[in-house]
């Protein structure tokens, strides 16, 4: 009895958090146009990704329920094929201005928290080649609006070169076109026939309306390509960070990676002077080399020096044919071996004072006598004689 006591309160502990962690209270309404609504997601705003969400009923209806206590806010997420526009309670489309809805232990179910959806703005045109006036497909093309938090909003060209960016809010919008897949030779561009985003000309958008005629042109830019190869070997590098760099700039105009036979490639570069970095890791490459490398090959810039410094500058003038710059690159040189440990001397030990052995009268050692040796004295070695023993 005891342990089927302990084994069930066991089982509540296990399972009370996740019960406590839900909130008390309940938050209805409904959502329009209802033909969208399975479309839409309402959920309530949390600081990290919102886990209390949920889909209206067809006829529009929503209930959030386990809403924890305390204000709490609520967003509606149309899809973007509904075309229609995220929206806050109470019809407001920034969270600063979302109003709140209390939630406390005994109030119940907080009703009426209503969205009527409406309709974005749009913009519309083609995207075709300078010059030759075919139609582009495949270009990306993004508007950011102007007013602040920016939003984003981008699209593709289809088969006949045309694109539509909608559920825009009323504004004024930034558009840019960047060249991808056949069509990445052509150079990127802002509207009207500007190069960077500062420089673009806004287009405004109404809410329900469409802006249309918003066509460019993109000229062919230039191309820098080659092949990475470990000097040690000549095997091709895979995976390597390649990055582009304005001759007059800090950081990297664009960056790569080498594909698994080594090569990389920049399409549709405007005309201008470049450098080319090359690195295992795209975090080390910046204005300068990095000293400290531990990933087995060493920074380098063309044509293989160590700094942006010491970089050849490449002037390309679109659309001139491609140029290949093709790298070696060298794994770092292995650390000196450490320094052998110092040698500690040994006290010195005296030796014992030598016993001098004294002269016999003689003049000789003892066990010596003198003995004329080819005419001169010497000290010579007696020889003790053997006694024999006498035959019986």
């Amino acid at each position: 009895m005891k342990r089927s006591l302990l084994l069930a309160l066991l089982l509540l502990a296990a399972f009370a958090p996740s019960a406590l962690a839900a909130g008390p209270g309940k938050i209805a309404g409904t959502v329009a146009p209802v033909e969208f609504a399975s479309e839409v997601e309402v959920c309530v705003v949390e600081a990290t990704p919102s886990e209390t969400c949920t889909v209206p009923a067809a006829n529009g209806s929503y209930l959030l329920a386990e809403v924890g206590l305390g204000p709490q806010r609520v967003e509606f997420l149309p899809s973007y094929r509904s075309r229609l526009i995220p929206q806050f309670y109470d019809h407001k489309n920034r969270l600063a201005e979302a109003a709140t809805i209390s939630i406390t232990p005994t109030g119940g179910t907080v009703g009426g928290i209503d969205a009527d959806l409406i309709a974005g703005g749009a913009i519309k045109g083609t995207v075709t080649a300078l010059g030759a006036g075919g139609d582009l497909a495949g270009v990306e093309v993004c508007a950011k609006s102007v007013a602040s938090p920016p939003v984003d909003v981008c699209s593709e060209t289809d088969s006949s070169g045309e694109y539509e960016l909608h559920s825009l809010l009323t504004g004024a919008y930034k558009i840019g076109f960047w060249g991808r897949g056949t069509s990445a030779e052509y150079q990127s561009q802002y509207y009207n026939g500007k190069s960077t985003l500062a420089q673009a000309t806004p287009v405004a958008v109404t809410n329900g309306g469409e802006t249309t005629g918003i066509d460019v042109a993109l000229a062919k830019g230039s191309e820098v390509g080659g092949t990475l190869r470990a000097a040690s070997t000549g095997a091709p590098l895979p995976d390597i960070s390649v990055c582009l760099f304005a001759a007059s700039g800090s950081g990297p105009e664009r960056c790569a990676y080498s594909d698994g036979g080594g090569a990389y490639r920049f399409q549709g570069l405007p005309s201008g002077s470049y450098q080319v970095g090359f690195s295992l890791s795209l975090s080390e490459i910046g204005g300068e080399g990095v000293a400290g490398e531990e990933d087995g090959l060493l920074t380098q810039f063309y044509p293989g020096v160590a700094s942006r410094a010491e970089a050849q500058t490449l002037t390309l003038i679109a659309p001139q044919a491609s140029l290949a710059i093709d790298a070696s690159l060298l794994a770092p040189a292995p650390p000196p071996p450490p320094p052998p440990p110092p040698v500690v001397p040994t006290a010195l030990v005296a030796a014992p004072p030598a016993v001098a052995v004294p002269p016999t009268k003689t003049g000789c050692k003892r066990g010596y006598r003198k003995q004329k040796v080819k005419g001169k004295a010497r000290c010579v070695k007696v020889e003790k004689k053997k006694h024999r023993k006498r035959k019986k």
